[in-house]
């Protein structure tokens, strides 16, 4: 899961910095466009460890990481 939330940002990254690459964007819109990717895939990873931890006990099967 933490996989696929990496291989979202990457993709999302990319086509942010091709937006700013099309339009000549100035530095700092790329900075903030990718820590906000940054920011929002360490959000998503750490509310899908919370959910792993808090159901662990109820699901018998175990999904693949």
């Amino acid at each position: 899961m933490r996989l696929i939330i990496n291989i979202i940002t990457l993709v999302a990254m990319a086509t942010y910095i091709d937006t700013c690459y099309t339009y000549a964007a100035p530095w700092w819109v790329w900075v903030a466009s990718i820590g906000h990717l940054l920011i929002i895939n360490a959000i998503l990873q750490s509310i899908i460890m919370t959910y792993k931890k808090t159901f662990k006990n109820e699901h018998t099967h175990h999904y693949p990481k």
